[in-house]
This record gives C-alpha cells, structure tokens and sequence, in this order.
C-alpha cells in the first residue's frame, strides 16, 4: 500500500519483489520511475486510487504476468492503458 501522500516512485522501487502479490497506489502518486514493478511474476493486483498519474518510465510493467487485475477510476482507464502500454517497451 503506497499512501495518498506519496507523489513519485523512485526507479526500481519494488523491481523483482518476488513475494509482491498486490500493490495499491494512493491519490497522490504522479509519477512511477523506470522498472518499479520489472519482474515482479507473481504480482496479480494492481489498484490506482488516484487521478494525478502523469508518467509511468520505462519497463515498469516488463515482466509483469499479462493476467494481471489492473483497476482505475473509470474515467481514467483509458489513459493509464495507453500509459502502461508505452512503458512496456
């Protein structure tokens, strides 16, 4: 659980966690660093609370098992899948 006041995520945060099975991003992140969930296989939860999400870097979702919950506010689902999609490259 990341808290609401927590506005970016340092690179490699939570990179190759390998008991990390859910993670909830609070109101307040912006920002998500480069490779902050790269081979994280286990995960199967992802939850963005907030609506601030501006960039998420590189890799950050690389690795990620493709089966993965991931849920937003519905009106910012469409921008957080365009958002994930381009940092998988």
């Amino acid at each position: 659980l990341v808290g609401n006041y927590v506005t970016e995520i340092g690179d490699e945060a939570f990179a190759k966690c390998t008991r990390l099975t859910k993670i909830q991003f609070g109101t307040g992140v912006k920002t998500l660093g480069k490779r902050v969930l790269y081979q994280d296989r286990r995960i199967k939860k992802i939850i963005f609370k907030g609506k601030r999400l501006k960039v998420i870097g590189k890799k950050t979702f690389s690795g990620v098992p493709r089966r993965v919950d991931i849920r937003a506010d519905k009106t910012m689902v469409k921008k957080y899948a365009g958002l994930i999609n381009r940092s998988k490259k």
